[in-house]
C-alpha cells in the first residue's frame, strides 16, 4: 500500500483482474464518414454553387491542354519547328492562365473550408459565405508556402514532398479557425498529426480516396467528393483538436 499524504485516508491499489479500458480514440472513422455525408446532404446547395467556378475552370484547362497535346500528337510530324514552338507556346499561356485563375480558386476553396467550419459549429452556412475575402492575403501566402515546400520536396526525393503535405494538411484549417500566422500553422499542423499519426494517415488516405473516385465521374462526382472531403477534414481536425462539432 502506498503512503498517502498527511491527513487524507489510505488508499489501496485496484483489486486482482481489475480492468482499465483503454483510452478512447478521439472518434471513429465511421462517425467521420456518416456525419460528413448528413452534413452535406443537408446543405448541399452551399457547396454546389461554391463547385461551380471550380469544376468549370478544370474542364477548360482540361479541354484546352487536350487540344493543343492532342494537335501536337496527330501533326506534330508534318509540322515545321516554327509551328512546333507555337504549340508549345500556346500550351505554356494555358498553364499560366490556368495558375494565374488558381488565386481566385484558392479562395473560393478556402471558403468552401469556411462553410464547413460554421456547419461544424451549427451554424446554418450561407452564400455569402462564399465570397469572404477576409484574411485572404495571409491564406494567399500560407498556400504559397505550402506549395513551394511541397514541390522542392517532391523535386528533391519525392517522399519528402509527400510526407510534407501529409503533416501539413490542417494547416489552412489553423489559419482559418484558429487565426494563425503561416509558420505557426504549420508548426501546429505537424504536431497535431504527429500526437495522432495513425488516425491521421487513415483518414487523410481516406479523404484522397474519396476525393479520387470523385474525379472518375467528374462533374457530378466532383461536386459531392470534394465537399464531402472537406467535411470529412474539418471533422478529423474538430476532434482532433477537442473542437465543436455539432450533430
Amino acid at each position: 500500500m502506498t503512503e498517502p499524504p498527511e491527513g487524507q485516508p489510505p488508499y489501496y491499489p485496484p483489486p486482482p483482474g481489475y480492468y482499465t479500458p483503454p483510452p478512447r480514440q478521439p472518434y471513429e472513422i465511421g462517425e467521420m464518414l456518416s456525419w460528413s455525408w448528413r452534413k452535406f446532404t443537408e446543405h448541399w446547395k452551399v457547396f454546389v454553387l461554391g463547385m461551380v467556378p471550380m469544376i468549370l475552370l478544370m474542364i477548360a484547362f482540361y479541354v484546352a491542354y487536350f487540344v493543343f497535346y492532342l494537335d501536337l500528337m496527330l501533326n506534330g510530324e508534318d509540322m515545321s519547328d516554327a509551328e512546333i514552338r507555337r504549340v508549345f507556346i500556346r500550351i505554356g499561356i494555358a498553364i499560366g492562365v490556368f495558375f494565374v485563375l488558381l488565386i481566385p480558386v484558392s479562395l473560393l476553396q478556402t471558403n468552401l473550408q469556411r462553410v464547413a467550419l460554421a456547419i461544424a459549429d451549427g451554424t446554418t452556412p450561407t452564400f455569402a459565405m462564399l465570397y469572404d475575402t477576409r484574411g485572404f492575403g495571409r491564406l494567399l501566402v500560407t498556400f504559397l508556402t505550402l506549395g513551394a515546400a511541397t514541390l522542392v520536396g517532391m523535386v528533391l526525393c519525392f517522399l519528402p514532398g509527400l510526407a510534407f503535405g501529409f503533416f501539413a494538411s490542417f494547416t489552412i484549417l489553423f489559419v482559418l479557425d484558429q487565426d494563425m500566422r503561416t509558420v505557426e500553422a504549420i508548426k501546429a499542423s505537424f504536431r497535431l498529426v504527429r500526437e495522432h499519426l495513425g488516425l491521421a494517415l487513415l483518414s487523410v488516405l481516406l479523404i484522397g480516396v474519396i476525393s479520387g473516385l470523385g474525379s472518375y465521374a467528374i462533374v457530378v462526382g466532383l461536386a459531392v467528393s470534394i465537399p464531402v472531403s472537406l467535411l470529412m477534414q474539418v471533422y478529423c481536425f474538430r476532434a482532433l483538436t477537442r473542437g465543436t462539432i455539432s450533430q
